[in-house]
């Protein structure tokens, strides 16, 4: 694991960009980094070159979590597009989903202003050519209770965060190809991120308690 003790000249924001990267990436490399070895290493430097060497470490992992995964998305005409787009197990659309199940979205954007809180979901599916509006639980799409990372709100402008979005698919949603529209709205109704992605609905195991599926995902 690696050790934040050794960087304390990074500050808060240091240690925290230090949790971020290994509660962001499972990789193999990272865990197996011997932190403390180099922490004795750059002992025997000054702080100057110190707090350079340990600026380029905390890049290099940072470019060792950029392999994860991305989805392709369209973008909302005249609304900001997210950062990236994570359809759980989907690159490129039509993602499936199966009914009784979850269906997970990452989404990562930043804040459109400071100070923003009761940031709220909503979404839309084109079903037979009609756009029709689906209601999510509070749970679902409250956003600020669904950023991962150790984000929270409010958030800045210009922050950049990620938000888990579980999209529960009805068993009594049809067996079609549908393109979901996801808005993620502030306070105030405005958009601060909006895309669209396909997704092909199909029949799946047999209903499952929600709670059930959570604990699996």
């Amino acid at each position: 694991m690696l050790d934040i003790s050794h960087i304390q000249h990074f500050g808060h924001h240091g240690k925290a960009f230090c949790y971020l990267m290994l509660n962001r990436c499972d990789n193999s490399f990272i865990h197996s980094f011997k932190f403390q070895t180099f922490s004795c290493f750059l002992g025997n430097l000054s702080e100057q070159i110190r707090t350079k060497m340990l600026r380029f470490v905390l890049l290099t992992l940072a470019c060792l979590c950029v392999a994860e995964g991305v989805t392709n998305f369209k973008q909302c005409k005249g609304k900001p597009a997210p950062l990236k787009v994570n359809v759980h197990d989907c690159e490129e659309p039509p993602c499936v989903v199966y009914k009784g199940q979850f269906a997970l979205m990452d989404v990562q954007f930043v804040g459109n202003e400071n100070n923003s809180r009761d940031l709220e979901t909503k979404v839309t599916a084109k079903v037979f050519g009609i756009t029709v509006p689906y209601d999510l639980p509070k749970e679902v799409s409250d956003i600020c209770e669904n950023l991962l990372y150790g984000a929270m709100c409010p958030i800045d402008k210009g922050e950049d965060v990620t938000y888990r979005f579980r999209f529960y698919v009805e068993q009594e949603f049809p067996e079609i190809t549908t393109e979901v529209t996801v808005t993620l709205n502030d306070a105030n109704m405005e958009p601060v991120a909006c895309f669209i992605v396909s997704c092909k609905i199909r029949k799946g195991p047999a209903s499952r308690n929600a709670t059930d599926t959570l604990l699996l995902a």
